[in-house]
């Protein structure tokens, strides 16, 4: 119990209340000989003097209470009649509870709430996004629902497609407890136009996964929908895509003499989608030039002109590398630190070369004419869809390395590809001699295969900044906070988020993330549904990168939405400890009404001078 005023007033007053008290009673004794009306005056003053002291001293209680509030996460969740604690709406309901104002965003529940160490929810809970932006140490009650959501959940897709790729979408399909475990359920992929373009029958509960590829970039969505065997509706949602076209690996071949491994390497780089520029000796000093320019011959100075830099991978023989002149090597040296990638076919005039004067750029490699007639290797890499039966013939070589790393292995003989980091760039050297010949026995995609495993690894590495697509499985909905970032290779840049069909355009300028030099990102939060276009803009306002996406409403993918929460609002809940609980709400409260005492001690009064009017 406390006080309002110290207690040592009250010990100092008490003598004096209890003085007057037994003067007011002699006094009334000489007024009249009555009594009871003696009695009478001594209670009215003593009740007049603990009303007093009562309202001064104000005497008081304390208890403490959890600070507790309820959140409401789902429209049919409605709290029990008898809650005392405050109560909300979740941002993400459609309409307000009644009695549960709905809060502007969950990261605002703390301070809304007068910052409670306790929440109960209501419903399938929060998502993990949502669980982020609150304390880890506060306590959590939850009311699992008994019914899981009902529909298409656990739904994922790429956002950003390259046209004419085959994509696919995934997810599971939950029917409700009255399906029967037996039932059959058709899922349907439907393109813009509303034709049936992939389908799949799965029991309840079950996976499924459809494919498809888009022709036309742009954004386009599709549509995902769940009947039963009566052809009943019973979920239906929309699939977003962004389709763009393939960034172009720009490559350089140079060959000593025309030849089938040029023809037939120069066909695979155009199904690989490559921009290829081949340049053959015809005779010297003249060469042939096709790809992506005009055939024409021309002098050496059209090769010593060629700005390497402007390739993502130089491929050349040993005799076209042994010609170079000083001024092209040196060219080609400060490509690759830069980021170029070089392959080398070796051949006889490498391997003279390298006896004869030392290489900068092929320090650490020794070719050795060796006199095996075991020659022949089927070449394996870790990417190779399946074995040929086709052996290779090798430059008749003993390779000593030092430095330098296994790109193309056998079984036979070991590595017969080399590679290694210069700069940025990477240099490879091969005696592995005549690919072609998986062409001419039938086995194209082992080819393709061997080629593009050589591109990936050897080619350059540090791209154009570009935008990093949103994961597959975020369905973006209005109001979340959605991280748009991009590589942006240590340079300044923004993002202008343009909505397609409002006309809104917003840009913002891409903060450098801590854990990545080349990752830079920004923060947008969608008040509008529909498409958006994002581009990545250097310091001139010259987009560097687009695409899209798409914001859903609240009301869209609602099974999903559901399992999303209850799937981390059970992770959250398993995770915290029995002890969680740390403050209370300390209540402090009179124990006695200020109103009553202030109208007793006015009613005694009265009492004590009728009294006295009436005795004189």
């Amino acid at each position: 119990m406390t006080f309002a005023i110290p207690i040592t007033w009250l010990i100092l007053a008490l003598p004096f209340c209890v003085a007057t008290v037994l003067a007011s009673y002699k006094a009334a004794c000489k007024r009249t000989t009555n009594k009871k009306r003696h009695l009478a005056v001594v209670g009215l003053n003593i009740a007049a003097y603990a009303a007093l002291l009562l309202l001064l001293f104000d005497p008081q209680t304390t208890d403490s209470e959890p600070l507790k509030v309820t959140v409401i996460t789902d429209q049919d969740a409605l709290p029990d009649e008898a809650q005392k604690f405050e109560t909300y709406s979740a941002p993400w309901l459609s309409k307000a509870v009644e009695g549960a104002p709905r809060l502007p965003s969950i990261s605002a529940l703390p301070h809304i709430a007068n910052s409670p160490d306790t929440v109960h929810l209501l419903g399938y809970g929060l998502r993990e996004a949502d669980w982020q932006k609150l304390d880890s140490r506060l306590k959590i009650e939850w009311d699992t629902p008994r019914d899981a959501p009902t529909g298409i959940i656990d739904v994922r897709w790429p956002k950003v497609v390259y046209v004419g790729d085959t994509w696919t979408v995934t997810g599971t399909f939950e029917a409700s407890q009255a399906a029967e475990e037996s039932e059959i359920f058709k899922i349907a992929l439907a393109d813009p136009a509303g034709r049936e373009i992939s389908m799949q029958k799965v029991r309840a509960g079950g996976r499924f996964s459809l494919s498809a590829s888009t022709p036309l970039p742009g954004p386009i969505t599709y549509t995902l929908e769940v009947t039963d065997r009566e052809s009943t509706e019973l979920d239906k949602e929309h699939i977003a895509l962004s389709v763009t076209s393939p960034v172009t690996t720009k490559i350089l071949l140079l060959q000593s003499a025309p030849g089938f491994e040029a023809r037939h390497f120069s066909a695979w780089a155009h199904s690989y989608g490559a921009q290829i520029t081949a340049l053959s000796t015809v005779s010297k000093g003249r060469y042939i030039i096709a790809g992506s320019t005009e055939p024409a011959a021309a002098s050496e100075g059209m090769l010593q002109s060629f700005d390497f830099s402007a390739f993502d991978i130089v491929v050349m023989d040993g005799r076209a590398y042994s010609d170079l002149t000083d001024t092209q090597r040196l060219a080609l040296d400060t490509a690759i630190v830069n980021g170029l990638g070089l392959f080398i076919q070796a051949d006889s005039a490498l391997v003279q070369q390298l006896q004869e004067q030392p290489d900068n750029l092929l320090t650490g490699i020794s070719l050795v004419p060796s006199e095996s007639r075991t020659n022949a290797v089927r070449p394996q890499w870790p990417t190779q869809l399946s074995e040929s039966d086709v052996a290779l013939p090798t430059l008749p070589v003993s390779a000593y390395v030092e430095g330098w790393a296994p790109l193309v292995g056998s079984e036979q003989k070991g590595p017969v590809s080399v590679v290694k980091s210069y700069g940025l760039g990477r240099i490879a050297v091969s005696w592995l001699r005549q690919s072609y010949a998986w062409v001419l026995a039938g086995n194209k995609g082992i080819y393709s295969s061997y080629w593009t495993y050589i591109a990936g690894k050897v080619g350059r590495t540090t791209g154009a900044a570009r935008l990093i697509p949103h994961a597959d499985n975020l369905l973006p909905r209005l109001g979340d906070r959605l991280a748009n970032c991009g590589l942006v290779n240590n340079v300044s840049a923004s993002v202008q988020i343009e909505h397609v069909g409002a006309k809104l355009t917003q840009t913002q300028t891409l903060a450098a993330d801590r854990f990545s030099s080349d990752r830079a990102c920004s923060f947008f939060e969608p008040q509008n549904t529909g498409w958006y276009r994002r581009s990545l803009l250097n310091t001139d306002g010259k987009s560097l990168d687009s695409d899209y996406f798409y914001v859903f409403d609240n009301n869209d993918w609602a099974a999903n939405f559901a399992w999303e929460r209850r799937t981390a609002t059970k992770l959250r809940v398993g995770a915290q400890k029995p002890d969680q609980l740390t403050k209370a709400r300390v209540n402090t409260r009179s124990l006695f009404s200020s109103a009553l005492l202030g109208i007793l001690f006015i009613v005694c009064a009265c009492l004590l001078w009728t009294e006295r009017k009436l005795a004189s």
